[in-house]
């Protein structure tokens, strides 16, 4: 194995031993929002950002759909921008 340092100067390189440049870190790579909508590359030590579409996840009722801005907290749960729950018949 190589085990040198990639660019992202978290991961080592895991490739059998090489000549040249080991590349980018494969977890550097595209990944969606919370709300799985927008789509980003990012470095592997980056979270992907809310898109600020509606999340529109489905509800545990299965009746509703989330009418929240992207999140990462579970939908229907108490939020500090909102402070309160959404609720559902």
């Amino acid at each position: 194995m190589c085990g040198k340092l990639l660019s992202c100067g978290h991961h080592q390189c895991e490739r059998v031993c090489h000549q040249g440049k080991c590349g980018v870190c494969p977890l550097s790579e595209s990944r969606t929002c919370p709300c799985g909508k927008a789509a980003f590359i990012l470095p592997c030590t980056q979270d992907a950002p809310t898109c600020g579409d509606t999340c529109s996840r489905q509800l545990n009722c299965g009746a509703h759909i989330c009418s929240r801005p992207c999140h990462r907290d579970k939908c229907g749960a108490v939020s500090e921008h909102y402070h309160s729950y959404i609720v559902c018949c």
